[in-house]
């Protein structure tokens, strides 16, 4: 989104490691490399932000989402709740 004109920021040069996706409007920052640390003129860090860092207890682990019901409750809504106008307005809003 910041390649577009209206997006970005204004009489600077953009530096980021952001290339390629399917929306790529420039030229894919004249090939500049996309990997940190770098000895091209990349991005700098900024010794002024500090990384956030904060104090857990207790146990700490990764949590799978991959048996999570995301289509019950939309059904639902679609089935019970929304009268057919609504269900028209709803698919051209899509």
């Amino acid at each position: 989104y910041l390649q577009l004109p209206v997006n970005c920021p204004y009489n600077t040069r953009l530096s980021n490691y952001q290339r390629d996706g399917p929306q790529c409007v420039d030229n894919n920052q004249a090939g500049a490399p996309n990997y940190f640390p770098n000895s091209f003129s990349g991005p700098q860090e900024d010794p002024k932000c500090m990384e956030c860092s904060f104090k857990l207890t207790g146990d700490v682990a990764r949590y799978s989402t991959a048996d999570d019901d995301n289509f019950s409750q939309v059904g639902i809504f679609w089935k019970k709740v929304l009268p057919p106008g609504e269900r028209d307005h709803l698919i051209n809003n899509l």
